[in-house]
């Protein structure tokens, strides 16, 4: 389903690599998402979310996910993430 807004997140490549970055929501479904970003995500790399942000809360929840797919948009990457745990829609 389709989605918007954006949220912030970091990513791992298990390597040492990290970084922060906004992820620009695309679509949405229970067991994960399509988003678009300026950071190189790519497959494999682990992603931690903080979606709480997108509705402007302020809780401190975090959701996990594994970059599964990863293709060069221009300057960004569109990456499919699928949820460590799928989560109730």
């Amino acid at each position: 389903m389709p989605a918007t807004g954006s949220v912030p997140a970091t990513y791992s490549d298990g390597r040492g690599h990290v970084g922060i970055t906004s992820l620009e929501l695309l679509d949405t479904s229970v067991s994960g998402l399509g988003v678009r970003c300026a950071s190189p995500i790519g497959p494999g790399m682990i992603v931690a979310i903080r979606p709480d942000s997108a509705r402007g809360g302020i809780g401190l929840s975090w959701l996990t996910a594994l970059a599964v797919r990863s293709t060069r948009d221009g300057n960004h990457y569109r990456v499919g993430l699928r949820f460590a745990r799928a989560i109730a829609a």
